[in-house]
C-alpha cells in the first residue's frame, strides 16, 4: 500500500482443509485509487482431490465463476479444462479451455485449445535428456 498518496490493495485469505480431499477458503480484497475511490471484492474457493484429479472451483461476488478439471491419465498424458464466466446484469460472457501435455520420450508435447474466439497453441519441448 502506498501511504504518500493513499492508493493501494490490501488483501486477505483463508483456506482450510475441512478433509483429506476437500479444502475451502475465501479471500478479500481491498482497494482504494488515487482519487480516493474504494473498491471490494470477495472470492469464494473450494478444492476437491481425488485418486488422480483435482476439481476446482471459485465464485466472486462481482459476478465470476470459475472451475477446472485436472486428471493424469497415466505417467505420460495428463488433461486439464478450464471454464470461466462471467455472469453480472448487463454482461455475460464465457471462455472454455481445453489441455493436454504428453511426456514423450525425447520430448515433452503440450497442447491447448481455447474458444474466445476458437484458437489453439502448441509448444514442442524437444530433446529432454
Amino acid at each position: 500500500m502506498q501511504f504518500l498518496d493513499g492508493a493501494g490493495v490490501l488483501t486477505t485469505s483463508y483456506f482450510q482443509s475441512l478433509s483429506r480431499r476437500l479444502a475451502v477458503g475465501a479471500e478479500l480484497t481491498l482497494q482504494r485509487d488515487r482519487q480516493g475511490r474504494v473498491g471490494s471484492g470477495l472470492t469464494f474457493a473450494a478444492r476437491y482431490t481425488g485418486g488422480d484429479y483435482t476439481l476446482t472451483g471459485n465464485v466472486t461476488t462481482s459476478g465470476s465463476v470459475l472451475a477446472s478439471y485436472f486428471q493424469r491419465v497415466n505417467e505420460q498424458i495428463t488433461v486439464a479444462a478450464e471454464l470461466e464466466a462471467v455472469v453480472m446484469e448487463k454482461q455475460r460472457e464465457s471462455v472454455v479451455t481445453v489441455g493436454a501435455k504428453f511426456d514423450l520420450r525425447m520430448a515433452t508435447l503440450r497442447a491447448q485449445v481455447w474458444r474466445d474466439p476458437p484458437r489453439s497453441n502448441y509448444i514442442y519441448d524437444g530433446d529432454r535428456a
